[in-house]
C-alpha cells in the first residue's frame, strides 16, 4: 500500500467512523479500508492522546514507534507507513512530535542491528526535513544494554540500559 493510499484510507476512516465520543476504530468496522493494522493502532492511540491532552489543556510530547525489523511480535508502524502517521500526528493541535523510537530484532547480528539504527537515524532526519509546525523531531530512542554503543554512534538520544545497571530481570518472581 502506498503512502498516499494509506493516508486516503485513514482520512476516510476518520470521516466515516469517528465522532466526539469514539476513540477506536476496530478491524470489524474497517477491515477492507486499511492494510497496516499497526498504523491503525498508532492512530487510535494518537487520537486518544489528542483527546485527553485537549481535555487537560496541554500539548503532549510524543515519539512514534517504528517496527524497524518488520517483526510480527512487535508493535509500531513500518518505515513505509510512517509518513501518513506523521502527517496525521502533526495535524493534531495537542500533540507535539518529538521523534522516533524502535527496538531492532533481538536475533539480528551486530552489523544488522547497526544497519537498523542507521535506518532509524535516516528516518528521523527525513521526518525533521518535513518541517512540521508542531514538531521538534530531536529525539531518537533506540538501543538497549547489549547494543547501546552502536545506537549512540548512529544518533540515539535515549537508550534503555536497565539490565546493564540493575542486572537481568528475574521473571520467576511474581509481585
Amino acid at each position: 500500500m502506498t503512502e498516499q493510499a494509506i493516508l486516503e484510507a485513514v482520512q476516510e476512516i476518520f470521516r466515516d467512523n469517528f465522532d466526539d465520543d469514539t476513540l477506536e476504530i476496530t478491524r470489524a468496522t474497517c477491515a477492507d479500508d486499511i492494510e497496516d493494522w499497526d498504523s491503525l493502532e498508532q492512530i487510535n492511540l494518537l487520537t486518544a492522546i489528542e483527546k485527553e491532552a485537549a481535555k487537560a489543556g496541554i500539548v503532549q510530547d510524543v515519539l512514534l514507534e517504528v517496527n524497524i525489523g518488520g517483526e510480527e511480535s512487535k508493535s509500531g508502524v513500518s518505515a513505509e507507513s510512517l509518513w501518513p502517521l506523521l502527517d496525521m500526528a502533526a495535524a493534531q493541535p495537542h500533540i507535539r512530535l518529538r521523534g522516533l523510537m524502535a527496538i531492532p530484532p533481538a536475533a539480528a547480528t551486530p552489523d544488522e542491528t547497526r544497519a537498523f539504527f542507521a535506518q532509524m537515524r535516516e528516518l528521523l532526519a527525513k521526518a525533521a526535513d518535513r518541517h512540521y509546525e508542531n514538531a521538534k523531531m530531536d529525539i531518537l530512542s533506540m538501543g538497549m544494554s547489549g547494543d547501546y554503543p552502536d545506537a549512540i554512534r548512529e544518533g540515539a538520544t535515549i537508550v534503555r540500559i536497565g539490565t546493564a545497571i540493575y542486572g537481568a530481570r528475574d521473571y520467576s518472581k511474581k509481585a
